[in-house]
C-alpha cells in the first residue's frame, strides 16, 4: 500500500463519523476560511462538523489515557501523589512561586539544589495550580496522566501527518504509546514529570523535522519545539541532539549526491537540515537558560551502583523479548513506503531513519553502561526509547491491515486485541507501583510546621529535623518530603540532622557500628554545623526517625509538640498542636477526573493557536488538535518562565494569567499570519501543503 498524499481519502472512507479534509492543508491558517458554500440552515457547516468529530475523538483518546493512570489512587487507595521525584517537585514549585524560578536557588541553604534550570514542572504545576485553585499536591497526583495523554497523541499526529494515514492509525498510535510500558515507567516509580513534559513537546517537534526536507519554512517551528524541550529538560534534549545527529549522518550519502548534482544548495540538504535545527535548538536553549534563567545546567550526582540496580529492576520490565520483534516488525513495515513513495519523497524514510535513530541512541547508552562501564544512567535511555512503542504501533497496524483481507473486521479486533494486549501489559507494571511518598510523613512534616507557627518561630531562625541515618537515598527523599510539606518561606533555613537526637544535642555525627562517625550522619552534619551558633530549633519525627523518637520521648515527656511531633531544641508549647491534615487525601474518581480533562482541556487551548501557527501549513485539523496539547506545553513554560522573569509570579493572579496571555499570544500570531496570507487585496492565495 502506498502512503501517500491519496490515503488522506481514508479517513472519509474508513472512519465514520471523522471526515477527511480534501486536500491536506485543510488545517493551514491560510485556508482557514474557505469553508465552500454555505449549507441549510439548522445543520453545523462540514468544517464545523468535521472539527467536532475530531475533538470527539481526540477527547475520548486522552480521557482512556488518563483513566489507565488515575485509576490507580481509586483502587490503591493513595492520599498522596505517586513518584519518588514528585516531592522534591513540589518543593521547588512552591519555592519558584514565592522567588521566581530564577532566584530559587537563593532560597535554600547549601548543598541543597534547587535547579532553576528545569522550570517544566514549575511553570506548568504552578499555572494550572493557579488558575484553577487547586493545590500542588492534586497538580502532582494529575499531571503525569495528562503528559502521557499529551505524548501518545503527539506520536499519533507525527506518524499520520508525516505518512499521511487516516484517523483510527492516530487513534491506535496514541493509545499503545500513551498506555505503553515505556510511559509507565516514567511515570512511575521516580515519576520523571519533566521527561513527560519533553517526550510530548520532542514528538511535536519532529513533525516539522520531518517536513523541513522538503520545506524550508518548517525550520523554524522545528527549532523553536527542539528548543522548548530542551528548556524543559536539557539530558533529555541531550538524547534528542544525538538522535538528529544520527539522522543526519543517516542522510550524508543522499546529501552529498544532492550537492554534487546541483539538486539541492548545501544548506537545503538533509544532513544540513538536520543540523540547522540541532544547532539552532541548541543555541535557542542556552540563550534561555543562561540568559533568562541566568543559570547553568547541573548534572545530579553519579552513583553507578544506584544505575546498576535500577537497570537490573527495570530491564524485565519492557518484555524485550516481545517488544523488541514487534518493533523489528513496525521497522520493516516502513521500508516498502520509504522506496516506492515518489509523491513526497523522504516523509516515509525520515520517519524509519528518525526512529530507528532514536533506538540507536538509547542502545548507545544502555551499551555505554553495561560495556564501558561509563557513569551513565543507562535505565534511564532505556525509559526514553520511546520510538519502541511507536515502532510497535505501526506493526500492530500493518498486521491489521494484511489481516483485513480476510475480513474488515477481523483486521480491526487484531488491532484491537493487540493494543488491549499492550495495554493489559503495561498496567499491570503500572499498578506495582510504590507510593514513595507517605501520607503520615507529609502529616507529621505539616504538624511541625503548625508548631513552628504556634511557637512564633521566625522564619529566619534555622530548623533542624533529626532523621533515621538509614542510608543516603532514604535521608535524602525524606528530607524532600519535609520540604514539600512545610512553607516555601521557611526553605531557606531549613537543614537536616541524620542521627540520634541526644547526638544532635551533643553537636557530633551518630557514630556508626564501628564506632566511627557515619559517613552519612557526617556529611549531613557538616552541612548543618553552623547552625548552632544561630540559635536553632529542633525537630524529631515519629515516622521520620522510629530508631530514636521513643526513647527522646520518654526521656523527654514533656517535648510532645504534636502527634508524631517532639522538640530537641527549642520552644516548648504549654498545649500541643492539632495534627494536619494530608494535603490530597481520598482523591475521588470524580474530582480526578475532572481535575485531569481540565488541566488537559487548558493546555489543549494554549496550544491550539501556537499549533495553526506553527504547524498549520502542514497539518491536517485531526492532527492540529493531536499535537496542540504538546504544542502547548511548550508553549506554557516558555512563556511562563519569561513571564516570571518579568516578575509576573507563578501563584496568585498572575499564575492564573500566564496561561490566559499564552494562549491568546498564540491566536495572535495565528490571526497576523492569515491577515499577512491573506494580503491587501482580502484575498488567501493557494498554498500547497508541502
Amino acid at each position: 500500500m502506498r502512503h501517500n498524499r491519496s490515503t488522506v481519502a481514508e479517513v472519509r472512507t474508513k472512519t465514520p463519523g471523522v471526515p477527511a479534509d480534501p486536500h491536506p492543508g485543510a488545517g493551514s491558517i491560510v485556508e482557514a476560511g474557505d469553508e465552500g458554500p454555505r449549507k441549510p440552515a439548522g445543520r453545523p457547516p462540514p468544517a464545523v462538523r468535521s472539527w467536532l468529530a475530531w475533538g470527539a475523538l481526540i477527547g475520548g483518546i486522552a480521557v482512556v489515557i488518563m483513566a489507565f493512570f488515575l485509576s490507580i489512587y481509586r483502587v490503591r487507595n493513595f492520599t498522596v501523589p505517586l513518584g519518588w521525584d514528585t516531592s522534591r517537585y513540589l518543593w521547588r514549585t512552591a519555592l519558584a512561586r514565592m522567588t521566581g524560578i530564577a532566584n530559587m536557588q537563593s532560597g535554600v541553604p547549601s548543598p541543597v539544589r534547587a535547579d532553576p534550570a528545569r522550570p517544566g514542572f514549575i511553570v506548568v504545576a504552578g499555572t494550572l495550580g493557579a488558575l484553577g485553585h487547586v493545590s500542588l499536591f492534586r497538580m502532582a497526583a494529575v499531571l503525569p496522566s495528562v503528559t502521557a495523554a499529551a505524548i501518545g497523541l503527539a506520536a499519533g499526529g507525527f506518524i499520520t501527518s508525516t505518512l499521511r494515514r487516516p484517523a483510527l492509525d492516530l487513534a491506535v498510535v496514541a493509545l499503545a504509546v500513551g498506555m505503553s510500558v515505556f510511559v509507565v515507567r516514567l511515570v512511575g516509580p521516580e515519576t520523571y514529570q519533566d521527561n513527560l513534559f519533553a517526550a510530548a513537546v520532542f514528538f511535536a517537534a519532529a513533525i516539522p523535522a520531518a517536513w523541513s526536507l522538503r520545506d524550508r519554512r518548517a525550520l523554524l517551528p522545528a527549532i523553536l519545539l527542539f528548543a522548548a524541550g530542551g528548556l524543559i529538560h536539557w539530558a533529555f534534549f541531550a538524547v534528542m541532539l544525538a538522535t538528529l545527529a544520527v539522522v543526519g549522518v543517516a542522510y550524508l550519502p543522499e546529501s552529498w549526491r544532492s550537492w554534487r548534482l546541483g539538486e539541492l544548495g548545501l544548506l537545503a540538504t538533509p544532513t544540513a537540515r538536520m543540523g540547522e535545527i540541532a544547532a539552532g535548538g541548541t543555541a535557542l536553549t542556552f540563550l534561555t537558560v543562561f540568559g533568562v534563567l541566568s543559570t547553568t545546567t547541573r548534572s545530579p550526582a553519579l552513583d553507578p551502583s544506584e544505575f546498576a540496580k535500577k537497570l537490573r529492576q527495570d530491564q524485565p520490565k519492557y518484555k524485550f523479548p516481545i517488544t523488541l520483534p514487534v518493533a523489528a516488525l513496525g521497522a520493516a513495515s516502513l521500508i516498502g513506503p520509504a522506496r516506492r513513495d515518489r509523491e513526497d519523497p523522504g516523509r516515509s524514510r525520515f520517519v524509519l531513519t528518525f526512529l530507528l535513530s532514536w533506538c540507536a541512541v538509547s542502545l548507545a547508552g544502555y551499551l555505554a553502561f553495561k560495556v564501558l562501564r561509563l557513569h551513565l544512567p543507562a535505565h534511564r535511555f532505556l525509559a526514553f526509547a520511546l520510538a519502541l512503542p511507536v515502532l510497535g504501533a505501526l506493526a500492530i497496524m500493518w498486521a491489521g491491515r494484511l489481516l483485513s483481507r480476510f475480513g474488515r473486521a477481523v483486521g480491526i479486533a487484531v488491532v484491537v486485541a493487540a493494543v488491549g494486549a499492550s495495554a493489559f501489559l503495561a498496567h499491570v507494571e503500572w499498578y506495582k507501583t510504590p507510593a514513595w511518598m507517605d501520607p503520615v510523613k507529609i502529616q507529621q512534616a505539616a504538624t511541625a510546621a503548625a508548631y513552628l507557627e504556634a511557637a512564633r518561630v521566625p522564619v529566619s531562625r534555622p530548623v533542624v529535623y533529626i532523621l533515621v541515618d538509614r542510608d543516603s537515598n532514604y535521608v535524602a527523599l525524606m528530607g524532600h518530603m519535609i520540604r514539600a510539606a512545610i512553607p516555601a518561606q521557611r526553605l531557606r533555613q531549613t537543614y537536616i540532622y541524620a542521627g540520634s537526637p541526644d547526638d544532635y544535642v551533643a553537636a557530633r555525627p551518630t557514630p556508626g557500628p564501628s564506632g566511627a562517625p557515619s559517613g552519612i550522619s557526617r556529611r549531613y552534619f557538616t552541612n548543618m554545623r553552623r547552625t548552632y551558633g544561630h540559635d536553632p530549633v529542633a525537630v524529631i519525627l515519629n515516622s521520620y526517625n522510629d530508631l530514636y523518637f521513643h526513647a527522646w520521648v520518654v526521656a523527654h515527656p514533656g517535648s510532645i509538640a504534636g502527634p508524631g511531633v517532639a522538640v530537641v531544641r527549642g520552644p516548648i508549647l504549654a498545649m500541643p498542636v492539632q495534627g494536619a491534615s494530608v494535603p490530597l487525601g481520598r482523591l475521588s474518581v470524580l474530582k480526578a477526573g475532572a481535575l485531569a480533562v481540565g488541566s488537559f482541556a487548558v493546555l489543549w487551548l494554549i496550544g491550539s493557536g501556537w499549533t495553526v501557527a506553527l504547524l498549520g501549513r502542514w497539518l491536517r485539523r485531526g492532527e492540529l488538535m493531536a499535537v496542540a496539547p504538546a504544542v502547548g506545553i511548550a508553549a506554557l513554560v516558555a512563556g511562563g518562565v519569561v513571564m516570571d522573569r518579568l516578575a509576573i509570579r507563578l501563584a496568585g493572579i498572575g499564575g492564573a494569567v500566564i496561561p490566559v496571555v499564552v494562549a491568546a499570544l498564540g491566536w495572535g500570531v495565528t490571526a497576523s499570519l492569515r491577515r499577512n496570507a491573506r494580503g491587501p487585496t482580502g484575498d488567501a492565495p493557494a498554498v500547497a501543503a508541502t
